[in-house]
C-alpha cells in the first residue's frame, strides 16, 4: 500500500487542488515496516535474573530470563499490524514511523522541498511525523508547519 497515512490522505482529500507533483510526490511515498504490539500489565515487578536483559521481547523470551514472570500477568493485549492500522488510519499497514526511514525520506518527507510542510494549496499544511524531524520528536513538525503557516501569514518573523 503506497504512502503513508498523512500525505496519502492529504493527498485523496486536496487532490483536486494541490499541484500534480506533490500529489504525485505524497502518493510514491515509500511506507515504513509494520509493528506488532504486545502490552502487559503485571501484579508486580519483573523477576529479574540479570537486569540487562530486562528489555527481552516476547514472553517466552522474557520468562527464560525471569522466571514466574507469566504468572504476574494480569493482562495481555495483542494488536496485529493490521489491528493497529484500523484502530489509528495514521498506521498505514501498522507502520507507525509513518513511512520508510531511508536516508531521503527521513531527511525530506515525502517529497524534497526547502518548505516540506507546504502541500501546494494556499493554508493548507502537513504536519505529521512523514515530515522532518520525524517521528519521536513529538510535536516538532506541528510547530514547525504552524510557524511556516505563521509566516505566510506575516504574524511570524522570517
Amino acid at each position: 500500500m503506497p504512502g503513508t497515512a498523512g500525505d496519502r490522505h492529504a493527498a485523496e482529500i486536496l487532490d483536486y487542488w494541490m499541484p500534480p507533483r506533490t500529489a504525485k510526490a505524497y502518493r510514491r511515498f515509500r511506507p515504513g515496516p509494520a509493528a506488532f504490539k504486545v502490552d502487559l500489565a503485571v501484579a508486580e515487578d519483573v523477576p529479574w535474573r540479570d537486569p540487562e536483559v530486562g528489555r527481552a521481547a516476547i514472553v517466552a523470551q522474557i520468562e527464560r530470563f525471569a522466571p514466574g514472570f507469566r504468572e504476574r500477568i494480569l493482562a495481555l493485549r495483542v494488536q496485529s499490524a493490521t489491528q493497529m492500522s484500523r484502530e489509528n488510519p495514521n498506521f498505514v499497514g501498522g507502520d507507525i514511523l509513518t513511512g520508510a526511514k531511508t536516508p531521503v525520506q527521513f531527511l525530506t518527507g515525502p517529497r524534497v522541498s526547502p518548505f516540506p510542510y507546504d502541500t501546494g494549496v494556499p493554508g493548507t499544511y502537513l504536519c505529521s511525523a512523514a515530515t522532518p524531524p520525524g517521528p519521536g520528536i513529538h510535536g516538532t513538525s506541528g510547530a514547525n508547519a504552524a510557524e511556516r503557516a505563521l509566516r505566510r501569514l506575516g504574524v511570524a518573523s522570517a
